[in-house]
């Protein structure tokens, strides 16, 4: 799913027919005023990747089973199809922050933006990835699930010749080991009864990093948790620090599908971050990280 910048309130949704664009609107009378517009192209479904530009005037989506990326045209319901030669159809699109490069991930073993560039995993491929600041990428893939790695995408950062270490700014690095682990949680009545075990870690499904690159959201498969890091980045598009922050959970039985951050956020607002959670209940959560000055972060 992927928020509409500057809006706040047009959600678009990867679906099995298609794109669905949700309009929320709030106030006394949002549950009747709120609807949603169904977009859908010939051959290409099922849909598993939308991605609103920065600016919010475009919105694009791909299919494993299309070679085409749409381009479409919200309000007019219509999509024009941006054509590729080669590479098979795209699982993952995602733009840059600065929306001048479009990432779009393959169901093979490449990846690439739409600058006439194009890196390849050595083993498996691409199974999630998400830009942060200064057109940092994360992201992990199918032959070593549980590591993060960290991508600068830079100019000409694909010519590799003559990289000899991690400290070229060119390589792709492991980042953070995400090994599946268990630990015994609590319940919220009782404080001192254990209330079973709980798994975190292992293969990523989905994550977000917030755009001012201070959290990072994962998801995890068989977790129904939500975690989120707390990250730096320095100028040079290097992660200069990655450390564990909190646990997010819903109720009983409910398990994460997807999330992603509000791109866009008041300068002048205490509320730092706001991550959206879709759950198997059919529930969508808001969940605002705010920062207050001289406390430690406060969780909602």
């Amino acid at each position: 799913m992927s928020w509409r910048p500057h809006e706040g309130r047009e959600l678009a949704a990867a679906c099995c027919g298609g794109v669905l664009v949700w309009t929320i609107e709030l106030g006394t009378a949002s549950y009747s005023l709120s609807h949603a517009t169904f977009l859908r192209q010939r051959n290409h479904a099922p849909v598993t990747g939308v991605a609103w530009h920065p600016e919010g005037d475009l919105l694009v989506s791909c299919s494993p089973n299309d070679l085409n990326i749409v381009v479409w045209d919200v309000a007019r319901e219509t999509g024009v199809p941006l054509r590729r030669l080669r590479g098979g159809g795209q699982c993952i699109l995602r733009w840059s922050s600065c929306g001048a490069k479009l990432l779009a991930a393959t169901c093979r073993t490449s990846l690439g933006p739409w600058t006439a560039e194009r890196w390849t995993v050595p083993n498996g491929r691409v199974a999630v990835a998400c830009f942060g600041p200064y057109q940092t990428l994360l992201f992990t893939s199918t032959e070593d699930p549980a590591t993060l790695f960290s991508l600068p995408m830079q100019d000409n950062i694909f010519d590799a010749r003559g990289v000899t270490s991690f400290s070229d700014t060119k390589v792709a690095i492991p980042l953070i080991d995400l090994t599946k682990i268990a630990f015994c949680s609590r319940s919220d009545e009782d404080d001192d009864s254990a209330n079973g075990e709980e798994i975190v870690g292992g293969r990523v499904v989905a994550m977000d990093w917030d755009p001012s690159g201070k959290y990072l959201a994962i998801l995890f498969q068989d977790s129904p948790l939500v975690a989120v890091f707390k990250t730096s980045v320095g100028t040079i598009s290097r992660v200069t620090q990655i450390t564990p922050g909190y646990l997010i959970k819903g109720f009983s039985e409910e398990y994460p599908n997807c999330l992603q951050f509000h791109q866009f956020l008041e300068d002048n607002s205490k509320q730092k971050a706001c991550l959206t959670i879709s759950w198997t209940s059919s529930c969508v959560q808001q969940f605002p990280i705010v920062e207050i000055s001289n406390s430690p972060v406060k969780c909602y």
